[in-house]
């Protein structure tokens, strides 16, 4: 371009221009607005690895807390019987959980079959220290190596009290056991021998074999057996020698009976909160 058109370009530009205030640059101003535009960015990249950051620890959280089955209090769900689920297959599978307005009138006592037992230990021990059962002439106190005078769970469908008995008559053992029907017949023939003395009868409603046993060693054993309307058994022993004298094959002094009566046998085997669930 010559010098002509370089002038008619300029004229050019002044007619146009000629209603605007002069052209002109302030360096500070641009200068300002630069280091302004420098801080956003920095700013708005700074943010951005924060954001970044922030997405990734949440995602692991949330995805570890599916992986693992935690849900804030460590529970975990269970895998379906027969199968080791992934985390995708319970992440598909697994429905989500409601809560459910609870109808229970209180708290529960059992828990699965441990606490089922454990209830009914203490029911039939409960019935048997009834003071309308055993009045309190009659003191109990724990054998060796049992866990005192209440009912235990030895196998399925069987329970057994043990303990010893004192009175003013003298000290004695008793054993009482609970036997799921049906069992064996009731008749005298059932009963272990020696037998001294036996019967069958009837007291109250139930039918009832009661037997005297009598050992060389002078041991003198009362035996009533009662057989409940469901088929259960109640089977009550009482020994005129306690369980230690018993495991040392003492011999008592004089002859004597047990200090359980007979009549107090019978209330134990006639007790209607001995049947066996």
């Amino acid at each position: 371009m010559n010098e002509n058109e370089n002038a008619r370009v300029r004229r050019w530009l002044d007619t146009a221009l000629s209603g605007e205030p002069p052209l002109a640059v302030d360096r500070e101003e641009v200068l300002r607005r630069g280091r302004r535009g420098l801080r956003r960015r920095r700013l708005f990249q700074a943010g951005g690895a924060v954001s970044g950051a922030v997405a990734v620890v949440v995602g692991t959280v949330l995805v570890s807390g599916v992986l693992t089955g935690h849900d804030g209090d460590h529970r975990t769900v269970p895998p379906a019987a027969g199968s080791t689920p992934t985390a995708e297959s319970s992440l598909l599978t697994t429905p989500p959980r409601t809560a459910e307005p609870s109808t229970a009138a209180g708290p529960s006592t059992t828990a699965g079959p441990q606490g089922q037992v454990r209830d009914e230990t203490v029911r039939y021990t409960q019935a048997v220290v009834n003071p309308d059962v055993l009045p309190a002439r009659y003191v109990l106190s724990p054998v060796a190596g049992t866990s005192g005078p209440v009912f235990q769970g030895t196998t399925p469908g069987v329970y057994e009290f043990e303990a010893d008995l004192r009175t003013d008559d003298g000290s004695g053992w008793l054993w009482v056991l609970l036997r799921r029907g049906p069992g064996d017949g009731l008749d005298c023939d059932t009963v272990p021998r020696p037998v001294d003395q036996c019967e069958v009868r009837k007291e109250g409603d139930l039918p009832m074999v009661v037997a005297v046993q009598r050992f060389d060693t002078g041991e003198v054993r009362r035996v009533v057996r009662s057989v409940h309307p469901d088929g259960d058994s109640v089977t009550v022993t009482a020994s005129n020698l306690t369980s230690v004298q018993r495991g040392d094959g003492a011999v008592p002094v004089k002859a004597s009976w047990p200090p359980l009566t007979e009549s107090a046998a019978i209330r134990i085997a006639a007790l209607p909160e001995l049947d066996v669930d």
